[in-house]
C-alpha cells in the first residue's frame, strides 16, 4: 500500500521467536538477515509500516483495531520479535 519493496526475507523475520515452534532455523534466519540488512534500517522500516497499518485501521475499522490491540496484548506474552518492531 505504501510502495515500499518488501522482501520475502523481511516477511520471515517478522516472525522471528525464541520459542520451539519457530518454523525454520531462528539462528540461520538472523545471519541472513544481518547479512543483507542493516538492523537499525530494517527496524524502522518495519516499525513505520506498522504504525501506518494500526493507523489506518483504526480509521477505517474501529473492531479491527480492537482485535489488533488484543492481539498484540497476547503476543506480549511471548518472546516474538514483531514487539521489538
Amino acid at each position: 500500500m505504501e510502495g515500499l519493496p518488501f522482501s520475502d526475507l523481511e516477511r520471515r523475520m517478522m516472525y522471528f521467536t525464541e520459542i520451539e515452534e519457530m518454523s525454520e532455523d531462528p539462528i540461520k534466519l538472523n545471519e541472513e538477515i544481518e547479512a543483507e540488512y542493516d538492523s537499525d534500517e530494517y527496524e524502522a522500516k518495519i516499525s513505520k509500516l506498522l504504525h501506518h497499518a494500526y493507523a489506518r485501521i483504526k480509521r477505517e475499522n474501529l473492531e479491527a483495531a480492537r482485535q489488533w490491540s488484543e492481539a498484540m496484548l497476547e503476543l506480549g506474552k511471548g518472546d516474538d520479535y514483531i514487539l521489538v518492531l
